[in-house]
């Protein structure tokens, strides 16, 4: 997993420094027909990787994951035989480069098989070899990063979870703090909202401040994990809490960029939530971003301006 790849992350590297940034993306869990894993050797730090990186502005998670497999390896699968894992978020995703930048993944892990790998991959300079690997051979020291290491945990080997890290100071204001050095340039920005559900099948809406209709839910502080995050939201703009939230998708793409009425440009990496909740009593607004909340039918929200962020997500809900 690298964090090279847009030049917006690039560019933004020039005007913060080495502080923490979110880094958006994707990694690929590769096995061929023996159920080997393939790593690459990174140039970086001479350790192994999964082959992954960071998304551009306008890429969907499954094409990152494509394109990073191919610039990484010379191998070429089409994003839709890629199937997604696990996403991971989290102060146990963060990690420092060699060359002191620091970051806070927000990955979503894909995994897909290779029938004939006979012809050889071919990697990018990232990539000083490429390794065909027994899962259960692997030993924490030979991994580089915390993505690699959730991924070869979650196929079965013998490593532990990567460990928390201490919150940065300031997280709570990532965007705020980082819009003085970058202008309105964009910005990839976790966050998270939470899909209720009564068991009339009616959604949980809120009216906003500005006239719109969404979802409870909000960003990220700097290292949140997703489902925690959803979890704040719902509590601080309703009062709700208690419910069991499933995670269905990190929504990434072109179809969710927004750029506020100041200029300001975010690219939203939404973690998507659905809950079901015992009945339908219209919550309270408690805070300033919500004028009030009510429960909607299929039939009446499809009528409302949704942005297609909150119209796509309902519809990923649907049934689940």
């Amino acid at each position: 997993m690298g964090e090279t790849g847009p030049g917006d992350l690039l560019e933004l590297r020039g005007l913060v420094g080495s502080r923490p940034l979110f880094a958006v993306g994707a990694g690929v869990l590769l096995e061929d027909a023996e159920g080997r894993l393939l790593l690459q050797r990174r140039s970086d730090d001479g350790l192994l990787g999964l082959p992954g990186g960071t998304a551009e502005p306008g890429e969907t998670l499954p094409g990152c994951a494509a394109r990073e497999l191919a610039e990484e390896t010379g191998w070429h699968l089409d994003p839709e035989r890629l199937r997604p894992l696990a996403t991971l978020s989290g102060p146990e995703f963060y990690f420092r480069y060699p060359n002191g930048d620091q970051v806070y993944y927000v990955s979503t892990l894909y995994r897909g098989k290779l029938a004939d790998c006979s012809g050889g991959g071919s990697g990018d300079a990232e990539t000083l070899e490429l390794c065909w690997v027994e899962v259960s051979e692997l030993t924490d020291p030979q991994l580089s990063g915390p993505v690699t290491r959730a991924g070869a945990h979650l196929l079965g080997a013998r490593l532990p979870w990567p460990p928390a890290q201490p919150a940065p100071e300031g997280g709570e204001t990532y965007s705020l703090s980082l819009r003085p050095l970058i202008g309105q340039r964009g910005l990839f920005a976790p966050g998270a909202t939470a899909v209720l559900r009564s068991p009339s099948g009616k959604v949980l809406l809120q009216r906003r401040s500005d006239g719109g209709f969404g979802l409870p839910g909000g960003y990220c502080a700097l290292g949140e994990r997703l489902d925690l995050a959803a979890q704040r939201e719902l509590r601080e703009e309703t009062g709700l809490s208690g419910g069991e939230l499933r995670f269905l998708e990190l929504q990434v793409g072109p179809r969710y960029w927004h750029r506020y009425p100041g200029g300001d440009l975010v690219y939203h990496a939404n973690g998507l939530f659905a809950g079901r909740w015992p009945d339908e009593r219209v919550p309270t607004p408690a805070d300033h971003k919500s004028r009030s909340f009510g429960w909607f039918s299929r039939e009446e929200w499809t009528g409302l301006p949704l942005s297609p962020l909150v119209r796509d997500a309902l519809e990923l809900a649907e049934g689940r």
